[in-house]
């Protein structure tokens, strides 16, 4: 909270049920850089997020049927290996746990230079990189039954069928069903039932979720913080200045929790740029339609409706109309804002030279896909002096050469 000039030019201040919302115009938010951007298997490798481990899923039993495995590591060693399941005639027992404990030998003895370590459970196996400096480049698994008896893959699938019922926590996949990243790819992770550690295997679901290596964890020493006032043990007023970080304060017996802002849940950076308030001061602060409001910068950003501590889009699959919403006040000049007022149904913004507003239409939801922002006057303003509703008007100090109107 410190910088320069007067501590009441440098600060704004709204409140809203528990908290007295504050920020430093002066301060620029960032992401919390000790966010951690791989995942369980995703490794930082040479400044690349890459995949180090793979899975295997017999999903269905054919006999006299071929399984095939072929891995490439990203210095170029390959490793092959195919099994041949018995004939029906054989009278042999054949199992999809069978096929992939038969996968695994034959993988470990086409490893001659031992790159690869496995885990099986079932008719599934989880291979690993023994050489922590190793990745995979390419992870293909095939039959002669078009490729419908076993699935394989290492961060990337095309189709969620692809993916099994049971898998390891933690572990996270691109879905790309065009084969690379782009507006109609999202990520998935596998969420285990009754645990949290990483490489725990167990039934569970995938759930979307945000791409590795991407920033997702907002600063909360650099994003608006709480002043809150309660009555200590010994019934005196006390007050207390916190970031929203999630966490507890405690004085003495006296205790509460503190809401965190929401951590990226969908998507990459590349298809999904977090707000825009990244990189920049939050100028102002609003509540407007059960949203909390950000002014930054040339935009207006507005939290989920109802959950006023998230500022990312819920799925990159779809856009519902209580994601956040993120605009731009367009025109001919630079018009970074510095007030946003609530003027009966609409949000009236302020820059030095021109006024705009937020709206989005009579009789309809407001939503990100409605929501919409309009200049309606160009008028030179006192940036220093917050704007106030009188009424039905919104009045604000104008300067005139050496006099100040209004």
């Amino acid at each position: 909270f410190r910088g320069s000039g007067r501590a009441r030019d440098r600060f704004r201040a709204t409140s809203f049920q528990d908290y007295v919302f504050i920020t430093n115009i002066e301060k620029e938010t960032k992401y919390d850089s000790s966010e951690t951007l791989t995942r369980y298997n995703i490794a930082n490798i040479s400044n690349a997020y890459v995949p180090t481990k793979a899975q295997l899923w017999v999903k269905l039993v054919d006999y006299n049927t071929k399984y095939e495995v072929a891995i490439e590591l990203d210095n170029g060693d390959t490793i092959n290996a195919n099994i041949t399941t018995a004939t029906l005639a054989s009278g042999t027992a054949v199992s999809t746990q069978t096929i992939a404990s038969d996968l695994e030998s034959a993988l470990n003895t086409a490893d001659t230079s031992n790159h690869l370590t496995f885990s099986t459970v079932d008719s599934q196996i989880l291979i690993g990189l023994a050489n922590a400096s190793r990745s995979f480049k390419s992870f293909v698994a095939s039959d002669a039954r078009g490729n419908t008896l076993m699935s394989g893959f290492s961060s990337q699938v095309t189709n969620i069928t692809e993916l099994p019922q049971t898998s390891w926590e933690g572990y996270t996949v691109l879905i790309a069903p065009d084969g690379a990243a782009d507006q109609s790819s999202y990520y998935l992770k596998f969420n285990a039932e009754n645990t949290t550690v990483d490489g725990t295997y167990g039934r569970g679901s995938w759930e979307e979720v945000g791409g590795w290596g991407t920033p997702g964890k907002l600063d909360d020493n650099t994003m608006p913080h709480a002043l809150i006032y309660y009555k200590n043990d010994d019934g005196l007023t006390r007050f207390t200045l916190q970031p929203f970080s999630g966490a507890t304060y405690t004085d003495s017996s006296t205790s509460f929790n503190i809401p965190g802002w929401v951590t990226r849940l969908s998507g990459d950076a590349d298809e999904m740029p977090g707000p825009s308030f990244v990189g920049y001061p939050i100028n102002d602060l609003v509540f407007f339609k059960n949203r909390l409001g950000f002014i930054s910068g040339e935009n207006i950003i507005l939290s989920e409706a109802g959950d006023y501590y998230n500022f990312w889009q819920n799925s990159s699959l779809q856009v519902t109309d209580t994601d956040p919403i993120d605009l731009t006040a367009v025109s001919n000049d630079v018009a970074v804002l510095n007030y946003a007022l609530q003027q009966q149904d609409e949000l009236v913004l302020f820059s030095n030279e021109n006024q705009f507003r937020l709206y989005s239409g009579d009789n309809v939801t407001f939503s990100p896909e409605t929501a919409s922002v309009g200049r309606i006057s160009s008028i030179t303003m006192e940036s220093k002096v917050k704007p106030q509703q009188v009424g039905p008007q919104v009045i604000f100090p104008v300067r005139e050469g050496d006099f100040t109107g209004m």
